[in-house]
């Protein structure tokens, strides 16, 4: 059931973009580059042995068949409770998004979108844990951008993700920061296509 709860709202917004998204722009014919601070919104077993950091985050989009493909890559810190027993965590997830943006009049756009992706953990220092690890994940986003001039945005990004490791971790994530569009590259648009 709770599969099913998590993904009938976004296979549902999803559909109702579709039709209500202009599909007048090719696949890749621009490209958006963006940054911004990250942060964890929800508790984990994580957070019993660490605090939860803000880390900052990177991604590029471009329009991609009925929507929008996305990679996006956040850093995010654990810091240790306990420094004197176990080091610090730094947690990298990369993921793949790809989902429907629906414009609301001139300056805002929603968008709601599924992903997968790769959550590597590793530690800063000498503790308990003798190697990296690297997990799948997978999960929803949604987000919100506000149009500040022609190529400019701010941003703002909840994202949903299931960490698939032997004890599940249900991560929310908040992402807010800037974006910069622009025509993508001859080269880069043939290398994409």
């Amino acid at each position: 059931m709770y599969c099913f709860r998590q993904i009938f709202p976004a296979l549902l917004l999803l559909l109702t973009g579709t039709f209500l998204t202009a599909r007048g722009q090719s696949p890749f014919e621009t490209s958006t580059l963006g940054a911004g601070f990250s942060t964890h919104l929800t508790d984990s077993e994580l957070t019993e042995y660490w605090s939860r950091g803000t880390g900052f985050a990177v991604w590029w989009r471009t329009p991609f068949y009925l929507g929008e493909l996305e990679l996006h890559a956040a850093r995010l810190p654990y810091i240790s409770k306990e420094p004197e027993v176990q080091p610090g965590l730094t947690n990298i997830q990369t993921s793949m998004t790809w989902g429907i943006p629906v414009r609301i009049g001139s300056r805002i756009t929603l968008f709601g979108g599924i992903l997968i992706g790769n959550s590597f953990f590793y530690q800063t220092g000498k503790g308990p844990f003798e190697y990296p690890e690297s997990e799948f994940s997978a999960g929803f986003s949604g987000r919100l951008t506000l149009r500040l001039t022609d190529r400019t945005t701010l941003q703002a990004r909840l994202q949903q993700t299931r960490i698939y490791t032997y004890h599940r971790i249900d991560d929310r994530r908040l992402t807010v920061g800037l974006e910069y569009r622009f025509d993508t590259p001859g080269w880069l648009k043939s290398f994409l296509r």
